[in-house]
């Protein structure tokens, strides 16, 4: 044994007899001079705090290094699961690292069990309380439930998602993150939190440990394992009114100190030990000294004090100079907000997570915080510090309503006789809609119109505005971005164009309002125009000869995204991405205070990166670049990182990775509600996105429900032929095929789209967009599937043959497109090579075979390359395949890929298209017997077809009903049946 061990157990006795709030404060001097000695002790006394089941573990045996007991799991299988490697012990728990064994798909996860030595049924029990409260949540920051089993000798176990990471308190010290970096991390925290108490979950063990941070910068919640469901109670209740077990182990520092005397568990105690977290994250001490008490309790100590001793080095790591300057930047507010989470009273304390949460995102952006109960002086000195610059107007105004595009807030200079008009606009803004963030509603939604119209009305009764046009026209620009974000585009466009009137001979003014212009008309897919209005702006820079580098250089950035916009819109997509990447590069070099304009552009190349037929198409780097837009923005901008979340879902869905896109999807729909009403059309494109997720579940009746509602808003919103209404059409397009091939039968038949409807909007395509715009790429795919796949309705199973012609020439007309453009056409061959197979039913044609077969040839290694080795798309192939090696008389061949095809469409994750797959390879496969005299395995093929219809739900669809039509003819007439798909 080691001598730390050794000093550990010589020490147990004489440390297990002290008080708790003692025993904390000896723990700590011991911290403080022998690092070794006190985590063996810690963990000594941790497991001596648990349930008698643990009492007659010897101190020597918990000591003893649990890989002797964690090595046995090595190599071993768990459920689906072989385990790697062991990754730690804790005092409950071991932690491996596994890989998925059953050849299904690659995945690695975090896999825990139960530590053998440490065996009770009070640890299984709460164990198991663990795995069951990880199944109820579902958050980007929490590290979520995959798998879960029991041991050969009854221990539970589960698997959660693989968390690549470090503490909190270590990545914010290796990476010397300032205030604002710490913060916007205990942010991430607090929305794990407060999600996990939402859904009635309290965690009980917040610490640095648990709370892993990612190389992205992504906060993840981990280790559950003291956790208790909530009731309905009150944040604080009494104890016989709380929530929550017996304490069955404390974290000495981080869990409250009415936890430690026997009260029951709440909100407040988790939001306790978050701020001892932040405490420690800004400035490196803890809220308690580290004396013994005296007998009155200990109040815990401001923070500015305890960093005003602080040693140079960890002021230096936050990113200042000495302990002096780190003590000034947290005095105040953040000072205020600590002290009220560690509270001794827990009804002091905020009330709960979402409480604590808000005060950080007020302090962020320099609003009143609700823990200092400020008056009227308090509040206006929070509105001059978020409004340093000499107009009051820009900071105030872009807070409030949140505007994508982020020059409001330019210096720019004044002539004397300005400053009063300024002030005077500042206080109105101020008294109508910066009176909402005064008040703490700053995350009301901001699609009132008649706030708007309230605003706008004031603004032009200001007299002291007649001699200051550039002051009128930069107001008259936010209300424009404003309007926009309410998605009342006409009125966002007469400010504009008045805003941009107004600017005169001023070449940034003028550069801002045509930026605002330019971004308006690319939301309406006016492309070219706005391409000329966004190079003239930049044209006017050029003449900047007056305005600082900052004001020029952020100007030029919007500038060039939006004429990166335009050229995208009009499929010009080098170009686009030529320009995106200069502006990506500029943001980039300012820095910081660019992080927003960096975000807007990494959005804008993983919108890009998503959409299917174009050069660009890359979805790991699109969730690459969304993932780090979020980053910047989860706290500072939560309107933008949700913008970031929507093109999020489409790739993870895209990617067969829908569990990931579906925690993303129901954080957007809730976050758009809340923020923005449940009438914007940004709430109208969530409910969308979701109801796509939901498809690629299964989830039928759910998605149609989330469509209809994100239909209904966006009609209200946009003119048909606008791009948010065809993402309607696109999916329930989709939805279409469900009832065609998957087997939706309850599905709306009245929602189903009709040729002629989609013929029509092709034609409109390529008249306005041309015909090698996406949307009439993506329409004329849509036809051709239509003409491939008829309506069960119909009971047309046996399509025409003049309808598979047309089809072959639109995806002809296609794929020469996207050859052009260097465009991957994986989906469309595939979808292609089936209707030349559907062709060969009724030609007999050899080369239609040779044609389908080359295709196929082309489609296979291009599906691997852009969507990986396990995509759903390629058991649509094969299964293709399949039929063409029948067709061509190659019956073994077919017979050895069917077996795989229908294995792989068992276990496809999503499940809906591979239920068709599985019925049509088994019906095949049944064909193939037959070919080959084998009648009776013909039969087992078919019977077991139609049995697996059964328990899809789908024995009424005109597939099913056609099979059992064709296993009765079998029967009576042993003739080979015609194929049917």
């Amino acid at each position: 044994m080691s001598d730390p061990k050794l000093r550990a157990l010589a020490l147990f006795d004489r440390y297990v007899g002290l008080s708790r709030s003692r025993q904390r404060q000896a723990l700590e001097k011991l911290r403080e001079s022998d690092l070794a000695t006190y985590h063996a002790l810690a963990s000594l006394l941790d497991a001596d705090r648990m349930q008698q089941g643990l009492l007659d573990t010897t101190a020597a045996a918990l000591l003893k290094p649990p890989r002797e007991s964690a090595d046995a799991r090595v190599g071993h299988r768990l459920g689906a699961w072989v385990i790697a490697r062991l990754i730690s012990s804790g005092g409950m728990g071991t932690v491996y690292e596994a890989h998925r064994a059953d050849g299904q798909y690659q995945q690695r996860v975090a896999l825990k069990c139960i530590r053998r030595e440490l065996d009770s049924p009070t640890l299984a029990a709460a164990f198991v309380r663990e795995r069951s409260a990880l199944a109820q949540l579902e958050h980007p920051n929490i590290a979520s439930l995959l798998d879960g089993g029991v041991e050969a000798d009854g221990r539970p176990w589960f698997a959660m998602r693989y968390v690549e990471g470090v503490s909190i308190d270590q990545f914010c010290d290796d990476a010397a993150l300032d205030i604002h970096a710490r913060i916007a991390l205990l942010l991430q925290a607090c929305n794990a939190l407060a999600y996990a108490h939402r859904n009635g979950v309290l965690h009980h063990d917040i610490k640095p440990s648990n709370l892993l941070v990612t190389p992205e910068g992504q906060v993840q919640l981990l280790d559950f394992g003291l956790c208790s469901a909530m009731s309905a109670s009150a944040p604080e209740p009494a104890p016989e009114a709380g929530s929550g077990g017996a304490l069955l182990a404390a974290s000495p520092g981080y869990t409250a100190p009415e936890r430690l005397t026997g009260k029951l568990a709440s909100v407040s105690g988790d939001v306790y030990s978050l701020g001892v977290v932040m405490y420690q994250s800004l400035c490196g001490d803890w809220p308690l000294p580290s004396t013994f008490p005296s007998a009155a309790p200990a109040q815990p100590r401001p923070m500015d004090e305890l960093a005003a001793h602080a040693t140079v080095r960890t002021a230096q790591t936050r990113g200042l100079r000495n302990a002096r300057a780190l003590a000034r930047s947290l005095a105040g507010d953040l000072t205020a907000i600590a002290l009220r989470c560690v509270d001794n009273d827990p009804r002091q304390r905020y009330p709960d997570m979402q409480a604590f949460g808000d005060d950080l995102r007020r302090w962020q952006r320099g609003y009143p915080v609700s823990a200092r109960r400020g008056g009227r002086v308090y509040r206006l000195a929070r509105f001059l510090s978020r409004n340093r610059l000499p107009s009051a107007l820009a900071g105030g105004v872009v807070l409030v309503l949140v505007s994508s595009l982020a020059f409001i807030g330019w210096q720019w200079r004044q002539a004397a006789r300005e400053a009063e008009a300024t002030r005077t606009v500042g206080r109105m803004f101020e008294s109508t809609l910066g009176a909402a963030t005064l008040s703490g509603l700053s995350e009301a939604p901001i699609s009132s119109q008649v706030l708007l119209q309230k605003t706008e009305r004031q603004l032009r009764e200001q007299r002291a505005l007649e001699d200051h046009p550039v002051l009128l026209a930069r107001s008259l620009a936010t209300l424009a971005r404003s309007h926009a974000m309410s998605g009342d585009y006409p009125q966002a466009m007469r400010l504009a164009r008045e805003a941009s009137a107004l600017a005169g001979d001023d070449p940034v003014l003028r550069a801002e309002t045509e930026a605002t212009l330019a971004s308006l008309l690319n939301l309406q897919t006016s492309y070219r125009e706005a391409f000329r209005i966004a190079s003239a702006g930049l044209t006017a820079l050029q003449r900047a000869r007056g305005a600082t580098a900052d004001e020029a250089g952020l100007a030029r950035i919007h500038l060039q995204a939006e004429q990166a916009r335009a050229q995208w819109g009009l499929s010009n997509y080098g170009d686009a991405m030529v320009l995106l990447d200069t502006a990506m590069a500029a943001a980039k070099r300012r820095g910081p205070e660019s992080s927003e304009s960096l975000a807007e552009l990494l959005i804008l190349r993983g919108q890009w990166r998503v959409l299917p037929w174009t050069p660009e198409y890359r979805l790991e780097p699109a969730i690459n670049d969304l993932q780090e837009a979020i980053s910047l923005t989860e706290t500072s901008n939560p309107l933008l990182a949700d913008s970031a979340r929507l093109p999020l879902v489409r790739a993870f869905n895209e990617m067969d990775r829908i569990e990931e896109g579906r925690s993303h999807a129901v954080l957007l729909v809730e976050n758009r509600r809340h923020r923005l009403g449940d009438h914007h059309p940004e709430t109208g494109k969530a409910w969308v996105a979701l109801a796509e997720n939901q498809w690629w579940l299964g989830q039928f009746a759910d998605a149609e429900k989330s469509l209809r509602r994100g239909e209904a808003i966006l009609e209200s919103v946009f003119p048909p032929l606008h791009p948010e209404r065809i993402e309607v059409l696109k999916i329930r397009g989709r939805m279409d095929m469900t009832v065609r091939w998957v087997g939706a039968t309850r599905h709306d038949a009245s929602t189903v789209i009709s040729l002629d409807a989609v013929r029509k909007m092709v034609a409109a395509f390529d008249k306005s967009e041309g015909p090698e715009s996406n949307l009439a790429i993506n329409g004329r795919y849509w036809v051709a599937l239509l003409l491939t796949y008829p309506l069960p309705r119909e009971q047309r199973w046996q399509v025409a043959h003049d309808q598979l012609e047309e089809a072959r020439a639109l995806y002809e007309l296609n794929l020469g497109i996207m050859r052009r453009k260097q465009a991957p056409a994986m989906l469309q061959k595939v979808h292609y090579a089936r209707a030349l197979a559907r062709m060969t039913q009724l030609t007999g044609y050899a080369d239609d075979i040779r044609l389908a077969q080359q295709v196929l040839k082309e489609a296979i290694p291009e599906t691997i390359r852009y969507l990986g080795p396990e995509h759903r798309l390629l058991i649509h192939a094969r299964q293709t395949q399949a039929m063409l090696l029948y067709q061509s008389g190659q019956f073994d061949e077919a017979d050895r890929l069917l077996d795989g095809v229908i294995r792989d469409a068992r276990a496809a994750v999503p499940r809906p298209t591979a239920n068709g797959v599985l019925i049509e390879a088994q019906e095949l496969r049944g064909l193939v017997a037959a070919r080959r005299n084998q009648h009776e395995l013909a039969r087992e093929y078919w019977q077991q077809a139609l049995r697996d219809a059964d328990q899809m739900g789908l024995t009424g669809h005109p597939v099913v009903l056609a099979l059992a039509t064709t296993l009765s003819q079998y029967d009576r007439t042993q003739r080979v049946p015609d194929i049917r798909f």
